[in-house]
């Protein structure tokens, strides 16, 4: 096998607020925990808050030689105001979008619609929406739960509202058989 069938590329648009950076640099200590390779690179505005934020992360089995990439194997787009529009979503293998995004999104390719902001003002706020949808990761096997626990506590953030994220978005992604839909 190659090195490139070992590598999941993940893009996640979102605005300020919602816990993009910190939801991947979960993520990554997730994945490291696990015995994996991760890094992460983000991107935002001056405004920061409500703004458009757009983050990468890498997950290989192998050393990561180059962490940038043109084209993520699975997107999320978890806000409307997200500039997702420079995203080419005919090589994303898998788009895991807000429902309120069903409409704006176009219908083609590999789309999965979930409750990720619901979710999100239900456990706490819209800070929760960016752990809620790493959580569906979870359900396909990249990670496990022990591991993303594990890493909200060695980042000091093992608390009430991220782990209710975590248990919200693993319950989601199983009411809505993302293990089926998933083709990665």
């Amino acid at each position: 096998m190659s090195v490139q069938e070992h590598t999941l590329k993940i893009r996640v648009f979102g605005i300020g607020g919602q816990g993009i950076r910190f939801s991947l640099k979960t993520l990554g200590y997730a994945a490291t925990i696990e015995g994996k390779y991760a890094s992460t690179y983000s991107s935002y505005g001056a405004e920061v808050r409500g703004g458009p934020v757009l983050g990468d992360i890498v997950i290989s089995e192998e050393d990561i030689v180059n962490p940038y990439f043109k084209h993520p194997n699975v997107a999320y787009i978890i806000h409307s105001k997200s500039n997702f529009s420079n995203i080419n979503l005919k090589h994303v293998n898998i788009c895991i979008a807000d429902n309120t995004l069903r409409q704006i999104l176009p219908a083609t390719g590999n789309r999965i619609f979930l409750p990720i902001l619901e979710n999100a003002y239900d456990v706490g706020g819209l800070q929760y929406s960016s752990i809620i949808a790493i959580s569906t990761l979870c359900v396909v096997g990249v990670v496990s739960k022990d591991s993303l626990l594990s890493s909200l506590k060695s980042l000091g953030k093992l608390d009430e509202g991220n782990i209710m994220a975590i248990e919200r978005g693993i319950q989601m992604s199983m009411e809505h058989n993302i293990r089926e839909l998933w083709k990665y």
